[in-house]
């Protein structure tokens, strides 16, 4: 006979069923939980692959800003030196001028000296041609018995006269060297400065010789003298025409070369601004790498922060990939903020080279033409006036 169960037995066994649907409850509660971290999991996986796919991004944007900016660090390089050529081109085109101005002065004393030895030499002729004619008026037509004496008088004068003209002519020769050798002087002294090439002058001693040439016929006719002197009048006003045109030119180029110093002066001062304003960008991008590595500093704290509060749940993989998670999003706050600095940078070098483009290569295009004028017109009065000088003393 089987025995019944007793009350007790079957409150007991209540109670074990409703503890075993309690825990029945509870797995299927942990088991929802447990698949909501999984996708909450996979979500932070991806979150995190696609932060290390734009910090790799910004990195390698990191390193092409780089480069750009050592580029135009490189051309303001080249800028600067091409300022600092051109100021060193207006040094040696202010020291040519001063040689040519110091030239100038020489030529200018040559043909004062000329036009003296001219009036005196003109002075000279006049009276040896009175004395000429006094002696070919005192001549009497009845002494045509005693006409030898008064005759080798007058060829004694007239000899006399060729001698003094050969003199002077021999007196223009030298002075036509001594410009000669004042015009190789100048000129070499200019080569010396640049080495720009100068087209040739006329050349002066050819000139002279024709001249002399020219000019021998009428010395042979005492009675030629008075047109040969207002040949040699003639000569020294165009003379005197040259060296003004000479000097005309020097103030001209002593014009632009005050135009050109003062240009100099201007790319100083706007050369002093630009660096101002470069080193405020600096001090702006300093700050702002200051301000970026105290977020980093704060970022890291908060992640070990994090992760030192999760260290006691170590089940619990959501944490710690939010903890990653977060440290990464600190790398890339901080790689947009030096991007940042970088572009600024970038845009003041940009800016600082565009402005010393402007202001160096008008300046270079124009000293080379400059300089070539200042020269070919500096040398080519110099031989126009050595040749009117030789030719006015012959």
């Amino acid at each position: 006979m089987r025995a019944t169960p007793t009350q007790e037995q079957y409150d007991s066994l209540a109670a074990h069923a409703h503890e075993q649907d309690q825990r029945l409850a509870y797995l299927q509660v942990q088991a929802q939980r447990a698949s909501s971290l999984e996708v909450a999991c996979n979500q932070m996986q991806q979150r995190l692959q696609d932060s290390d796919a734009r910090a790799s991004a910004l990195q390698e944007e990191v390193h092409r800003l780089q480069g750009l900016l050592e580029a135009e660090a490189t051309l303001r390089q080249q800028a600067e030196s091409l300022l600092q050529a051109a100021t060193a081109e207006s040094s040696r085109l202010t020291h040519a001028r001063e040689q040519l101005a110091g030239q100038v002065m020489v030529a200018e004393r040559r043909a004062t000296e000329a036009e003296e030895d001219l009036l005196k030499s003109e002075a000279d002729v006049a009276a040896m041609r009175g004395e000429l004619h006094s002696l070919q008026q005192g001549q009497l037509p009845a002494a045509s018995r005693t006409a030898p004496p008064p005759t080798a008088a007058s060829s004694d004068m007239v000899s006399s006269l060729e001698r003094a003209l050969q003199q002077e002519r021999e007196r223009g020769h030298a002075l036509s060297l001594a410009l000669q050798v004042e015009r190789s002087k100048a000129q070499s002294s200019i080569d010396t400065e640049s080495a720009i090439p100068v087209r040739p002058g006329p050349p002066s001693v050819a000139s002279a010789d024709d001249s002399l040439a020219d000019d021998s016929p009428a010395a042979d006719v005492p009675p030629g003298q008075h047109k040969a002197v207002q040949r040699l009048t003639q000569r020294v006003h165009r003379l005197k025409a040259s060296r003004d045109k000479l000097l005309s030119q020097v103030d001209r180029q002593s014009a632009e070369l005050e135009q050109l110093h003062i240009a100099n002066v201007t790319l100083e001062k706007g050369q002093q601004e630009v660096r101002g304003v470069a080193h405020s960008w600096e001090r702006q991008t300093q700050e702002a790498l200051q301000t970026v590595e105290h977020l980093k500093n704060l970022l890291a704290e908060g992640a070990d922060w994090v992760l030192q509060h999760s260290s006691a749940a170590p089940e619990d993989k959501s944490a710690t990939l939010e903890t990653a998670l977060l440290q990464q999003q600190a790398k890339e706050a901080a790689l947009q903020l030096q991007v940042a600095a970088l572009c600024a940078e970038l845009t003041r070098a940009a800016d600082v080279t565009g402005d010393l483009g402007r202001s160096v290569l008008p300046a270079l295009s124009g000293i080379e033409g400059r300089l070539t004028d200042m020269r070919h017109l500096a040398a080519l009065p110099l031989s126009q006036a050595s040749g009117d000088a030789l030719a006015a003393e012959a």
